[in-house]
């Protein structure tokens, strides 16, 4: 999983959590180094969703320090704020998954 996301030096962990639900989809699951074909499939994933993210939030950041800079974490703010970056980061992984393996969506329309 630590080289499934781009360097950033600051990953929140919404991001870190979607990083691991694609990783429990498609990672290996043997110790069998970088050349292992599931690494190759599933490092794509991860940095598709990471290169979403970024610009998707209204932050256009992936850094906790710059999404909780400006707020008092006893307040609501910040709670609304986790929830509506948790249901993006949730969507698109869901999308993800839905795609690569070729599921459809019950709820859509």
């Amino acid at each position: 999983m630590a080289v499934g996301i781009r360097h950033s030096g600051c990953t929140c962990g919404i991001l870190n959590g979607g990083v691991l639900a694609l990783c429990l989809f498609f990672d290996r699951t043997e110790s069998n180094g970088p050349q292992d074909p599931q690494v190759n499939k599933c490092m794509p994933f991860t940095h598709e969703l990471h290169d979403w993210f970024k610009p998707n939030n209204e932050k256009n950041s992936i850094c906790c320090r710059i999404f909780t800079k400006e707020f008092d974490m006893a307040q609501d703010e910040h709670k609304e704020q986790r929830l509506r970056f948790t249901g993006l980061v949730a969507w698109k992984v869901a999308g993800i998954v839905a795609r690569e393996l070729d599921l459809a969506n019950s709820d859509a329309c």
